[in-house]
């Protein structure tokens, strides 16, 4: 696409899109997790949402933060940790004999979380996408 509307497309909406699939993922390896509590030597995994994100921006459209108060953070680097892979194995160690390491309790809160954060993003792609097509009508 040319023009402004390809760049909103392929910039902030692309990494809506990117957002959306990670937390997809994210619900995904927590739901495995989950299905495998009672498996031995189960290793649950995870999706480090922050940082595939981080490894999805590219790095021209990484603008340096202004500070207008000491409280705030000085860098992106502050708020994103270096990317690695999409989905890792837990850190977590085993909590249970066998050595698996799934705590139901804790894939049922990321899931609760997830899924808001997915909820709110999905908000977000739609007021972007109203915002479109309001320019668009008033562009007529």
């Amino acid at each position: 696409m040319e023009g402004f509307v390809g760049a909103m497309l392929e910039g902030t909406v692309g990494l809506m899109g990117r957002a959306l699939d990670l937390r997809m993922d994210s619900q995904r390896a927590s739901s495995a997790n989950i299905a495998n509590q009672d498996t031995p030597y189960y290793k649950a995994i995870e999706v480090p949402f922050e940082e595939a994100m981080r490894a999805s921006l590219p790095s021209s459209s990484v603008l340096p933060l202004t500070t207008t108060h000491p409280g705030h953070l000085s860098s992106l680097e502050a708020i994103l940790s270096p990317s690695s892979g999409v989905a890792v194995l837990s850190p977590d160690p085993p909590v249970r004999l066998d050595g698996n390491n799934v705590n139901a309790e804790k894939e049922m809160a990321r899931m609760m979380e997830n899924q808001l954060m997915y909820n709110a993003t999905i908000q977000l792609l739609s007021q972007k996408m109203q915002g479109l097509g309001s320019a668009i009508r008033e562009g007529r």
